[in-house]
């Protein structure tokens, strides 16, 4: 049988290996100079790209409805759908 002691040895032993790694985390994020900067610049541009795609792909399989009503240009377009209801 595991005591209460033995818990509480094992998740103090999690919270110092999580602050551990935490730390290794921050001191490699101080190692990133201008090359590394300039790379993560490059991918911008496709991340902006794929990340509209994934927006109006997600907006596609959603309700359209629900979306178009906040336009309002298109707002009018579903209110006799609205009042039949």
């Amino acid at each position: 049988m595991t005591t209460r002691d033995d818990c509480q040895r094992y998740s103090n032993g999690i919270l110092q290996t999580l602050r551990l790694d935490l730390v290794k985390s921050f001191k490699m994020l101080g190692r990133l100079g201008k090359k590394h900067v300039e790379i993560a610049a490059s991918f911008a541009t496709s991340a902006v790209g794929f990340g509209g795609a994934a927006l109006v792909g997600l907006i596609y399989v959603t309700d359209w409805r629900r979306f178009c009503t906040v336009i309002p240009f298109y707002r009018g377009k579903f209110q006799h759908e609205q009042e039949e209801k």
